[in-house]
């Protein structure tokens, strides 16, 4: 069965948690993800941020991507790159979805059409955690779902499995600099890397220049965290947060960069602790630029606020030209795609 509505308890406003989160962290967690038409009754539902865009008017992808990845933070939401699934995770024990016999045989075949291990982990973690709070739930023993419930429990959970953070907030500059992705700027850069162009966003200064980086590709770095004691004889890694104008340090440890899914890692632990310590030292000079930029857009008349109209000769010999982003003040012409219409 499908679901018709979802449900906001108004203790929401007295949630401490919750109200420490920003607004559109906020927004993006309840009117947009608890209102997503497939998410499913075990909290699983589509990672495709693109479609989420149109969600408002002025919805755009990096607001999208730096909503989740804070939610990702607090662990409101898992999310899973390699199979396009986000994890609403406490929808099940928040719902009360096991109390009713027949709900939890909804929440346990939900469960089977997660393709994320990581996910499937995350949700066992969820269903035992119920278990221990809510022994009295008749689910556990009902004939429709006792035994499928029992099979679940016996899953790997998520302190088996062990989870990294996935979503990165994109960061360019809108100038010029050598890319590995057919980004095509004002002063064309030769390419060796023909992926496909994804949507990106202008980082907070000059200095960010070699900071280019796909949503979903993580950037090459040499920088290997290591924690220091704080005054207090504590770990952290707050000393080592990069200056301004250096590149981010990766979030997972070199032998585990490109796995969708690797194994707890403790390298891979302090390396998320440096990435999230240098994202809250720069978030202010992030959201500044991000805005400028897009208020630069709003008043450019060669462009569709972003990508940049080709000219009506170079559509009469290409009927599809590359995409080209705009910097919104050099005038339109020719070369602004050559560079693409080399690499291809």
């Amino acid at each position: 069965m499908a679901r018709e509505f979802a449900k906001l308890f108004l203790s929401i406003n007295g949630d401490v948690d919750f109200e420490s989160l920003t607004a559109d962290a906020q927004m993006f967690y309840t009117r947009v993800l608890l209102a997503e038409p497939t998410l499913s009754y075990c909290g699983i539902a589509d990672w495709r941020p693109n479609r989420l865009v149109g969600r408002a008017s002025d919805l755009t992808l990096p607001r999208i991507l730096a909503a989740a990845s804070e939610l990702e933070r607090r662990r409101y939401i898992l999310v899973d790159i390699a199979t396009e699934e986000v994890l609403v995770r406490s929808l099940i024990r928040r719902d009360n979805l096991l109390r009713n016999p027949k709900m939890a045989a909804a929440v346990t075949t939900a469960y089977y059409g997660a393709a994320s291990r990581t996910l499937r982990a995350a949700i066992v973690t969820e269903i035992q955690r119920v278990r221990r709070e809510h022994s009295e739930y008749s689910s556990w023993t009902h004939k429709d779902s006792a035994e499928r419930l029992g099979q679940l429990l016996r899953m790997p959970n998520l302190d088996t499995v062990g989870y990294t953070n996935t979503i990165q907030v994109p960061d360019t500059n809108t100038e010029p600099v050598s890319n590995t992705n057919p980004i095509t700027n004002t002063d064309p850069v030769h390419n060796t890397d023909p992926e496909p162009v994804t949507d990106t966003v202008p980082g907070p200064s000059e200095e960010h220049q070699s900071n280019n980086q796909s949503k979903s590709v993580p950037i090459p770095s040499t920088h290997t965290p290591h924690p220091t004691p704080s005054s207090g004889g504590d770990v952290t890694t707050e000393a080592h947060v990069a200056p301004a104008g250096s590149e981010p340090p990766p979030r997972r440890c070199p032998p585990h960069r490109d796995e969708p899914s690797p194994p707890p890692c403790r390298s891979c632990g302090e390396a998320r602790k440096a990435r999230d310590a240098w994202e809250r030292a720069h978030t202010n000079e992030i959201r500044s630029t991000v805005r400028a930029d897009r208020d630069a857009g709003h008043g450019c008349r060669m462009c569709d606020g972003r990508w940049r109209n080709p000219p009506a000769e170079l559509l009469a010999r290409h009927p599809d030209p590359p995409v080209v982003r705009c910097d919104h003040r050099t005038p339109t012409s020719l070369d602004h795609w050559h560079t693409s219409e080399e690499a291809s």
